[in-house]
């Protein structure tokens, strides 16, 4: 949530998701740009757990960059408490995502795994339709 690029990249990921009813996105955390990052991701998840992802993934891009405040404001929108608990279900998620990041190559935020390809960076709505359409064709 405090990646600029992965926050340019929002849209469109929205907007394949519109226009592709069989489209699945999963959703990994990845927090790598400080303590707020980190709480973000924390609350991503725990909202996650209480069915809530959609609402409080929403409101945090809209209200900006991970920091006490917004971090607050999109867990109360979810109707989650804004302290994290200490789930070790979550950290143990945390930690396979690192773990998964360093076996994808991953170079930064956001990464996107497409069929069996990994695409590195904003890389754009036309790169991720042609890599979607293309692991349709190889299933």
């Amino acid at each position: 949530y405090a990646c600029p690029y992965c926050k340019a990249s929002n849209p469109t990921v929205d907007q394949l998701l519109q226009e592709d009813k069989g489209l699945r996105v999963v959703y990994r955390e990845l927090p790598i740009l400080g303590p707020d990052s980190v709480t973000a991701a924390r609350l991503s998840l725990q909202a996650s757990k209480a069915g809530r992802f959609a609402k409080f993934h929403d409101t945090l891009w809209a209200a900006g960059r991970p920091a006490e405040a917004t971090n607050k404001a999109a867990a109360e929108a979810a109707g989650i408490a804004p302290a994290p608990p200490q789930d070790p279900v979550i950290e143990a998620e945390l930690i396979q995502n690192q773990k998964l990041a360093g076996q994808l190559g991953a170079s930064g935020t956001p990464v996107f795994v497409v069929g069996d390809k990994v695409l590195n960076g904003a890389v754009g709505y036309d790169m991720l339709k042609d890599a979607i359409a293309q692991a349709r064709r190889q299933r």
